[in-house]
């Protein structure tokens, strides 16, 4: 079976949920296309989110469909028809309408393998596994001058912790390239949907820093938007990928409480304390109307600090980033039209033009952060937290935790975050 359908994205709404059990849920955004926060206030879909989606799934498709439609050296309205009609999933149907090649087994696949290597069909086909070619991989030559690759996946949080992109760690990453004289310009890879607003402002910091002493320069992965985004306004140039989901300007808080539940259940709480709004928040009663309104200005502040940081890289005044930003999440492709990239580009192109704004003719390429050993995993890996969330992800699997995860997350009463409001993943 090939499973080839298009891309198509479903969004999962709580609102009635939290309206059904007595959970309330505040939320303060700005940007109308800012709809990480709609599955708490809706039970549908708005029309800005289904534009923005409806665009940006058809962008990546579009690039998809018209690189594997060539490949095949199929016409793009026949490969339409075998993409709409599902012919993927019949093995008859896939050789008939050119999605493949040949129906074989393995043990003929083996062979073939072999003849085009130059190996006799009697012989042991020599594999490697892609863990195996992971760890077998060094660095370009190191020594001399040469260009840092630092390397930013996951989710933007703050702290000092191993895995994702925690401030701490990468202030110290960022602050060691600066100091380092063997490195003569910096890559920043970027593969994140954002985070905390706070840890990406902190590691924008550093990077405006470095920039400073060396070249800096972005090259976006499958995802640089929200505080993925941000994080890339110290570059002297941005590269991205053509399917890369940027862009997301835009900033929110939730702050879910529980008051009507507890009140259903017998559970209230009396408050006492020393000043006029050292509980503009609890868990039980929620936000105070001063409180709100606190929150609202501080979403509305870390919205235009976003902003000016982007004018300032991207040359464009607040109106015309404002009119692309509102929270709104595009492809490479559509980003580059609109200014918010220099380029459509590999990190290969980046860490060339890096080493050309550098002066250098000959250099070598080192990685960052360093890969841990083994001991350091195992010791990482035997985090309480991070053992009981791995227990719970296998019993419900991953997408259910996601979702748990969306409506159980400490954080996301104590943060103004910049984030996507989704993932678009292709299998």
């Amino acid at each position: 079976m090939i499973d080839l359908k298009g891309l198509a994205t479903e969004v999962t709404f709580f609102k009635e949920f939290a309206d059904k059990y007595g959970i309330g849920i505040e939320v303060i955004r700005h940007g109308k296309f800012k709809s990480a926060v709609e599955p708490f206030i809706r039970n549908d879909i708005s029309d800005e989110n289904r534009e923005q989606l409806s665009t940006l799934l058809n962008d990546i498709w579009g690039n998809t469909a018209a690189k594997i439609s060539a490949s095949r050296k199929i016409d793009a309205n026949q490969f339409k028809t075998a993409v709409d009609s599902l012919y993927g999933m019949i093995p008859e149907q896939s050789l008939k309408y050119k999605l493949v090649d040949k129906l074989v087994q393995k043990s003929e696949y083996d062979d073939f393998i072999k003849s085009k290597i130059g190996t006799s069909k009697d012989e042991k086909l020599n594999k490697v596994s892609i863990t195996n070619y992971i760890n077998s991989y060094s660095d370009k030559d190191s020594s001399g001058d040469g260009v840092a690759i630092l390397y930013a996946s996951g989710s933007i949080n703050n702290g000092d912790k191993y895995g994702d992109i925690y401030s701490e760690k990468y202030v110290k990453y960022i602050q060691e390239l600066k100091n380092d004289d063997k490195v003569k310009a910096v890559v920043f890879r970027i593969n994140s949907p954002g985070g905390s607003a706070n840890a990406s402002d902190e590691i924008l910091y550093e990077l405006q820093q470095l920039k400073k002493v060396k070249p800096v320069v972005v090259s976006f992965g499958d995802y640089a938007a929200s505080g993925g985004y941000y994080i890339a306004m110290s570059a002297d140039k941005i590269y991205s990928e053509p399917n890369t989901l940027t862009g997301s300007i835009g900033v929110f808080g939730v702050m879910p409480y529980y008051k009507e539940i507890a009140n259903k259940n017998g559970i209230r709480s009396d408050i006492v304390a020393t000043n006029a709004n050292s509980a503009y928040y609890s868990a039980l009663n929620g936000l105070t109307p001063y409180g709100v309104a606190q929150v609202t200005r501080s979403v509305e502040g870390t919205y235009k600090r976003f902003v000016h940081f982007v004018t300032q890289n991207r040359k464009q005044t607040f109106e015309q980033i404002d009119n692309v930003g509102g929270g709104r999440v595009w492809s490479g492709v559509r980003a580059k039209q609109i200014g918010l990239v220099d380029d459509l580009g590999t990190l290969n192109d980046a860490v060339k033009f890096a080493a050309q704004k550098a002066g250098l003719k000959s250099y070598g390429v080192t990685s960052y952060p360093k890969r841990k050993t083994a001991f350091e995993q195992i010791f990482d890996d035997m985090n309480e937290d991070d053992i009981s969330a791995r227990l719970i992800k296998n019993k419900i699997g991953k997408a259910n935790y996601e979702i748990l995860e969306q409506v159980t997350n400490q954080k996301l009463k104590s943060e103004v975050k910049m984030e996507m409001p989704y993932q678009i993943k292709i299998n």
